[in-house]
């Protein structure tokens, strides 16, 4: 009776940034194409885990109407940003990068249907990418009157943010603060919060009588913590905030 034994050999790659190799062998002799060479990545001070992506543009939209999203990467580190959106039409995407490591997406289909929008760092997605998009609306097929709506002023200015929420907070513990946007005129609120490891998940927002809101969120690690409040598209006064959590 033959006895065939098979041996593999996997020499671990190294726990360091850099260009490594991987040494596959079966009876002492490299497989096809062993050694293979893998770059290893330093996401210890940044990488796409600390990217944060939020807005009503990740998850809806109307077609011949812009929809808007935000991107954070203040704690990411250096890397490149790549921004997709797919599905029944081929969208522009407008990108405005404001130099403080945010940046504005916005983008117009003009089919509805359901799209997928894809957010990668470094070739690498970001939490939550792709995101799902559903599109609604009236494409561009027959042409109809379109009715413009009007908006009273927004005066992000005049936004008030309070609480110990923005301040200081404890891990495992709920952080509440308040928004009160009633002298602010029509906008849409936006809150989005990241922490040393990467996005806070669980953001709670209520909105109260006359444009007041309650937010609260649960930390799940110490060190420090971005929060970020805007009405539309501009940052209330003190955002964004640093919040030390202990």
């Amino acid at each position: 009776m033959l006895w065939i034994s098979t041996f593999i050999a996997v020499e671990r790659v190294k726990n360091e940034a850099g260009i490594h190799k991987i040494n596959v062998q079966v009876q002492g002799q490299h497989v096809a194409g062993s050694p293979y060479q893998v770059t290893v990545k330093d996401h210890s001070k940044g990488g796409p885990e600390k990217v944060l992506v939020y807005g009503p543009g990740l998850h809806e939209a109307v077609a011949n109407e812009k929809a808007k999203f935000e991107i954070w990467t203040a704690q990411a580190g250096g890397g490149k940003l790549a921004i997709t959106v797919e599905g029944p039409s081929k969208p522009d995407i407008n990108y405005v990068d404001r130099k403080d490591g945010s940046s504005s997406v916005s983008y117009v289909v003009t089919e509805p249907g359901q799209y997928e929008v894809g957010v990668k760092f470094d070739e690498e997605h970001v939490p939550g990418s792709p995101f799902n998009v559903n599109a609604t609306g009236i494409g561009t097929g027959p042409t109809f009157p379109r009715v413009q709506i009007l908006r009273g002023k927004s005066e992000p200015s005049k936004v008030k943010t309070s609480g110990n929420g923005v301040i200081s907070g404890k891990v495992g513990e709920e952080c509440l603060f308040k928004v009160n946007c009633s002298g602010a005129g029509s906008n849409m609120l936006v809150v989005g919060i990241v922490g040393p490891v990467g996005p806070c998940e669980d953001i709670f927002v209520t909105h109260n009588d006359n444009r007041c809101y309650n937010v609260k969120y649960v930390p799940k690690e110490t060190g420090e913590f971005t929060v970020i409040v805007k009405w539309g598209e501009e940052n209330v006064p003190g955002s964004p905030f640093k919040v030390q959590i202990s």
